[in-house]
């Protein structure tokens, strides 16, 4: 998925698995936030796409 970023959901997810716990314990900056904001966005995305998948299209 192609976020607004620019960048995907693979790069989103993978800056925040190295870098998410630290960057809450240090105080967010604003990329960090901007990096945040695009993994909430895919996860929004990828639960979505799940329960379409399981229930099916209204």
């Amino acid at each position: 998925m192609e976020l607004k970023s620019g960048r995907t959901c693979e790069d989103a997810g993978a800056f925040i698995g190295r870098s998410g716990i630290f960057a809450w314990a240090a105080g967010l900056r604003i990329e960090e936030a901007a990096w945040l904001g695009d993994r909430a966005a895919c996860i929004k995305e990828e639960k979505a796409a799940t329960l379409q998948t399981a229930f099916g299209e209204y």
